[in-house]
C-alpha cells in the first residue's frame, strides 16, 4: 500500500521558499499564468520530494533533477567532445 503524502509544515515551506528565493516576480509569473522559470520548477521539485519522503516506493522509482543538470549535463559533453 502506498502511504499518503506527507504534510509540509509552515515552517518547512518557509524554508523552501527561503532557500529558492520565492519573491515576488515568481509570484506575478504565476498570477500572470506565464511560463515558469527554473526557480519555480527546481521549488516544486524539492517540494514534492519533501511530500514524498515516507514513501520508499517514490523514492526508489522517480528519479528528479533539477533543471541546472540538463545545461551542466550538456556543457561537459561540449567541452569534452562527446559525440
Amino acid at each position: 500500500m502506498i502511504p499518503p503524502p506527507v504534510e509540509v509544515t509552515d515552517t518547512q515551506l518557509k524554508t523552501l521558499v527561503d532557500n529558492f528565493r520565492i519573491g515576488e516576480k515568481e509570484i506575478e509569473i504565476l498570477d500572470d499564468l506565464e511560463y515558469l522559470n527554473d526557480t519555480i520548477l527546481n521549488f516544486y521539485i524539492e517540494y514534492l520530494k519533501l511530500r514524498h519522503q515516507n514513501n520508499p516506493d517514490f523514492i526508489e522509482r522517480v528519479k528528479v533533477f533539477s533543471t541546472y543538470f540538463y545545461t551542466t549535463l550538456k556543457q561537459k559533453k561540449e567541452r569534452d567532445n562527446y559525440v
